[in-house]
């Protein structure tokens, strides 16, 4: 912040804007040439510098949201690369996850949040992986519900995390019931407000949905334990059985 309030004065200077105006082309090629020729080792190793990076972006008026863009274009295909990162780069990713409030005062999309809380709703392994990824969404959930009530910003981003932390049960009954606490918790604040904020309905539906399939380990498994190609077709075979609202991807 300290470095972005010294650099203020020359956000509008041309050299300044016409050097951030050729930055994203230039970042949008490097991510074609790294995903399409580099081996995957090289093309995952940069997943975490491009999430530390992105609260030290440049506060230009257009080029920061630009590069936000571009990376969360990019940062599903870096990720498929190798799910394993998952793992791999779980202190980072869980860093940039708990820096929430600092990282949208930089204007980040929740878009990219949403992402990474997919990728580890599918992806998070292990019972010290699925544990500490589960206090972090928990925390995460709570802080946009409760903490600052800001659920009406960002109903997508409340969805994909309630569908990860689901998804992290169904592969570790020892945090079923803290889930379920959880998502009823949050169910009943929404339900208050939801006369407020009457698009919030959809959100209220896919929670109850959630809790529904938490509630029966036999429709858990089937609905969320599968993952790569056939986590989609047994993902919809079980929301027919509970539900016939669409489920979003992420």
């Amino acid at each position: 912040a300290t470095v972005h309030s010294l650099l203020q004065v020359l956000l509008r200077n041309s050299r300044v804007q016409h050097t951030c105006s050729v930055v994203n082309p230039l970042l949008r090629s490097f991510f074609n040439v790294i995903i399409t020729q580099a081996p995957v080792s090289m093309t995952t190793r940069i997943i975490p510098d491009v999430l530390e990076r992105i609260v030290l972006l440049y506060q230009t008026d257009s080029g920061r949201m630009a590069v936000l863009s571009t990376i969360a274009d990019f940062l599903p295909q870096l990720i498929d690369r190798d799910h394993s990162v998952v793992q791999l780069y779980k202190s980072e990713i869980l860093e940039f996850l708990n820096n929430f409030n600092q990282t949208l005062m930089a204007g980040l999309e929740e878009r990219i949040f949403s992402i990474l809380v997919y990728y580890i709703g599918c992806y998070g392994n292990g019972v010290d992986v699925v544990a500490e990824y589960h206090d972090s969404l928990e925390a995460l959930l709570n802080e946009i519900i409760f903490s600052n009530d800001q659920f009406s910003k960002y109903p997508r981003l409340i969805s994909v995390i309630a569908s990860a932390m689901t998804k992290l049960a169904s592969r570790c009954s020892d945090i079923v019931d803290r889930v379920l606490v959880s998502l009823s918790k949050v169910l009943k604040h929404l339900i208050e407000k939801v006369g407020e904020f009457d698009c919030k309905k959809d959100v209220a539906i896919r929670l109850s949905e959630l809790i529904t399939s938490l509630q029966d380990p036999g429709l858990i498994e089937v609905l969320f334990a599968s993952t790569d190609k056939d986590f989609s077709s047994s993902q919809g075979l079980a929301m027919h059985i509970i539900s016939n609202v669409p489920v979003p991807n992420y």
